[in-house]
Parts: structure tokens; C-alpha cells; sequence
């Protein structure tokens, strides 16, 4: 049993007792309904753990923003099937600026958005987006894939982790006022 990650046939084994047959995808316009369903979960999701941080809204992406982010050279937007249905998605940015004498030059890609239907988390969805991600940052050389994670999400932790991941930064805030 594998993964195959189209275009790059990429292949990743899966244990096979399992019986899952995952695969991943650029996305096209003819997703957007699943990708936007998706979406709407990962913001129900992101606003229950930060509410202050993350509104909660049904209008997180439009057609053309999603237009947008396919058309744009700088960016990925993947998604993973099960059967004929998309099941998860990933946006990630590709970043590049000149250095300063006091910082070097950036050259890398950003995960930006990555969730997997809760009805289908366990099946290697995520590492398979993951994976997908990797090797299009590999093809836009850069130097290195940055995520930002929930500090209470362990399944993504753990996940990074494994795929080699490294904390690097901490993110630290303090709330002031009524804000």
C-alpha cells in the first residue's frame, strides 16, 4: 500500500492494514467548494482554540481569491483525496527578499494553512500534504519550509517533528486592555 503524490509521483509506503489510499494533488478551481468546506472547519477550529486571535466566519475564501492563490507562481495550494473525495488541504507561500547588513537573504516557503477532515485524520493525510509541500519548496530551492503551530495542538507537533521539523521560535503575547 502507498501514497502516490501526483505530479511528482512522489511514493510513500502507509501501513496497509489499514486500507487507505491517499492522494495528493494541486488543487484546481473545481474545488472550491470542498476546499471552502474545509476551510470553514479549520476556522471553526483555529477560533475555538484562539477566539481573541481567530473571528470565527462562514466567508473565509471566495472563487477568486482562490483563482488567485493557483494562479500564483508564489504559492501552493494542495489538497489530498480519499476515493473521489478531498479531504484535506494545505496552503504554503513561497518567500524570497535581499539581506542587510543585519539579516540574510530569505528564501523560503511558509506553511500557511494545513487541515485534514477530523473523518479522515489517522490515514497520513497530513504527512502526504506535508511531503507535497516539501518538494515544491525543494523545486523553488529554498532553503528551508517554516510552520507556525498552536503551542496545544500535539498531533501537528508531534507530526512536524517527524517529518524533521526544529522549534526555532516562540511566539509569545500579551494581552493588554479590553482587547
Amino acid at each position: 500500500c502507498v501514497i502516490i503524490c501526483a505530479p511528482s509521483s512522489l511514493v510513500l509506503p502507509v501501513d496497509c492494514s489499514r486500507k487507505f489510499i491517499v492522494r495528493v494533488r494541486n488543487a484546481t478551481n473545481t474545488d472550491f467548494e470542498a476546499i471552502e468546506r474545509l476551510f470553514q472547519l479549520e476556522n471553526r477550529t483555529s477560533h475555538s482554540i484562539e477566539p481573541e486571535r481567530v473571528a470565527r466566519t462562514a466567508e473565509v475564501l471566495t472563487e477568486s481569491e482562490l483563482d488567485e492563490m493557483i494562479g500564483s507562481d508564489d504559492m501552493l495550494v494542495g489538497v489530498t483525496e480519499e476515493g473521489f473525495v478531498v479531504t484535506g488541504l494545505i496552503f504554503a507561500r513561497h518567500q524570497r527578499s535581499e539581506g542587510h547588513r543585519w539579516e540574510p537573504s530569505i528564501n523560503r516557503v511558509c506553511v500557511e494553512v494545513l487541515f485534514v477532515d477530523e473523518d479522515y485524520r489517522g490515514h497520513g493525510h497530513a504527512s502526504a500534504l506535508m511531503e507535497h509541500v516539501i518538494r515544491w519548496a525543494e523545486s523553488m530551492q529554498a532553503s528551508e519550509v517554516d510552520v507556525e503551530v498552536w503551542t496545544s495542538n500535539d498531533a501537528a507537533l508531534a507530526l512536524y517533528k517527524e517529518l524533521g521539523f526544529r522549534e526555532k521560535q516562540l511566539l509569545m503575547t500579551l494581552r493588554l486592555g479590553s482587547q
